[in-house]
């Protein structure tokens, strides 16, 4: 029998739960004497208070399902974490100190670039994840588990941190309330054997959950500021909360939006090619009325990759993500319409790629897919 607390003390596994247990309580103590000399003793222990409360969250997520890291239900369990749950745990310990700025609020001095970086380290690590996923790990029930609630902790404290930072609309917080409904749904469907289908968001969106976390991280940094993070933030934000919202009707047994039908292949190959051309046109003009105006050379040079990537689409959504930063960055200090239309444009790449006659899409080698649609 193993419960809650029915391990083995002498089991791989319960030593490493101890460890787990050991870094979480060390680093978090840790970070809170260095924030308390840097930030001030009241941050310092509103910060070491909301870490906490968050660190239980994906502690508990762990513990109570360690006796499900095996293939299936009816397979002997793994007698080791492995790799995949070890990142998983790091994503959920990094999200934990994330978590105590939304008790603490704006850090001040070098700490307010802590944040974004913690959003862009559990990105990095996701992307990790993925790819031992793909190559070296085994299959694990545990895994799955801890893989989807850490990607909605991700999206919801991100969200409420730059709400609270007020770099984004509260409605952005959405992404993560709703994230959250599908699961209370599922689990509610659990244990009330519902004979509904299980939602499966799929691949895209995971895809449009990294984006929206990635832009989080862009909008909580110092050089970014309304009125560039709330457009982007919309352009980003209402294809997946329609998404998400299919999906949570799916976790109550019902069918699809019927106002939301799956778009024709023809769509999703062709339109991508009006933002597209909109960005090549709107950063061509903006890199040439620099060259008059005398800009910085480092500036004109990625100001002049960018129109000549979109055109031969060498470098798929990461055209879209490097024009958002650049043009998030001018229309935070000048609000010039042509930077605006710039950054639309590099907003819905990054939703929707770039469409045909592409040469490279990296985001879906990254992400592990065979075939490139569009």
């Amino acid at each position: 029998m193993i419960g809650w607390l029915a391990l083995p003390f002498r089991s791989r596994l319960a030593q490493e739960w101890l460890v787990i247990q050991t870094i979480s309580i060390i680093t978090t103590a840790g970070l809170y004497i260095q924030f308390r000399s840097i930030w001030g003793v009241t941050p310092a222990i509103h910060w070491v208070i909301g870490a906490f409360i968050t660190l239980i969250y994906p502690l508990a997520i762990l513990r109570s399902n360690l006796r499900h890291h095996r293939p299936s239900e009816e397979d002997k369990r793994y007698p080791s974490l492995g790799w995949g749950i070890w990142i998983s745990f790091l994503r959920g310990l990094l999200l934990s100190f994330l978590g105590g700025f939304i008790v603490a609020g704006t850090p001040s001095g070098w700490l307010i670039w802590l944040p974004p970086g913690l959003i862009f380290m559990v990105i990095f690590l996701d992307f990790l994840e993925r790819w031992i996923d793909r190559t070296v790990a085994k299959p694990s029930i545990l895994g799955n588990r801890i893989y989807i609630h850490m990607g909605g902790l991700a999206l919801l404290a991100g969200s409420i941190v730059a709400v609270r930072f007020a770099e984004i609309p509260i409605w952005f917080s959405l992404t993560g309330i709703l994230r959250y409904a599908c699961l209370i749904i599922q689990w509610l469907k659990k244990n009330s054997k519902w004979d509904c289908e299980k939602p499966n968001p799929g691949l895209i969106r995971q895809v449009q959950e990294t984006v929206l976390l990635g832009w989080i991280g862009f909008a909580l940094m110092p050089n970014f500021s309304p009125p560039a993070t709330g457009v982007i933030g919309l352009i980003l934000l209402l294809p997946y909360l329609l998404g998400t919202f299919s999906d949570f009707r799916s976790s109550l047994g019902k069918n699809e939006l019927p106002f939301l039908p799956k778009p024709p292949h023809w769509f999703t190959a062709w339109f991508p090619l009006l933002p597209r051309l909109g960005l090549v046109i709107s950063m061509a003009v903006i890199y040439f009325l620099g060259l008059l105006k005398g800009m910085d050379a480092g500036w004109l040079i990625l100001a002049g990759s960018i129109p000549l990537w979109a055109l031969i689409g060498i470098a798929g959504r990461f055209t879209g993500a490097l024009t958002t930063i650049l043009m998030g960055i001018s229309v935070s200090s000048s609000g010039s319409w042509l930077n605006m239309t710039a950054l639309i444009c590099g907003g819905l790449i990054m939703i929707l790629g770039t469409g045909l006659y592409s040469l490279w899409k990296p985001e879906y080698y990254i992400l592990g897919i065979k075939t490139t649609p569009g």
